[in-house]
């Protein structure tokens, strides 16, 4: 191992440490503090939010982000996302809408590209079929049917939103968040399939 990756990979194993639970909480934020100064120091930003990211340390992902002028090369949106999903499972649906209308703020500096909108075909499973399969693993190409989604390329890469963590589909948070991230602004059935 060469001199420059060393501090690097003492670095994540910090991260590792911490996140196993095996150290006090008071011991695990100075662990993660240091660990987070030695890769920034090293000019491994990537690896510091990478590594904030994967213990749940949204707000410390993006005020390093914030503090930076352009994109760090390798943290995608999505990963910031994924990252306040995790986060909000153990947390109310009103913490939940203002993490989220932050993460918004965050990503719209941070890649405002991702919200463009952009249409593209998706094979979802017919609904009311009489035919339809009830294992999807078991679907065949008669038991789909394309649609074309018009939503962000953000929406897109991220899957489903996560109606669940804001009270439900029907509300008002989940509803407003889903337009903020541009999900399914419309949909037009096609009867062919792909």
């Amino acid at each position: 191992m060469s001199v420059s990756t060393y501090p690097r990979y003492h670095s994540h194993l910090l991260f590792l440490y911490t996140s196993s639970a095996m150290c006090s909480p008071s011991t695990a934020r100075q662990l993660i503090s240091h660990a987070t100064v030695i890769l920034l120091g090293c000019g491994a930003t990537t690896s510091a939010v990478k590594c904030l990211l994967s213990i749940g340390r949204l707000n410390e992902a993006i005020k390093i982000c914030s503090t930076k002028k352009n994109k760090s090369d390798g943290v995608e949106a999505k990963d910031f996302f994924l990252a306040a999903v995790s986060n909000a499972k153990q947390s109310s649906s009103d913490t939940n809408c203002q993490s989220f209308y932050l993460l918004y703020y965050f990503l719209q500096s941070y890649d405002p590209s991702i919200f463009e909108l952009e249409s593209r075909k998706v094979r979802v499973s017919r609904r009311g079929s009489k035919n339809r399969r009830t294992n999807s693993f078991m679907a065949t190409a008669e038991d789909l049917d394309t649609i074309m989604i018009e939503q962000s390329v953000f929406a897109h890469e991220c899957g489903p939103f996560p109606n669940e963590l804001f009270g439900g589909k029907e509300s008002h948070c989940a509803k407003k968040l889903r337009q903020m991230f541009g999900y399914g602004v419309s949909v037009t059935q096609r009867a062919s399939v792909m």
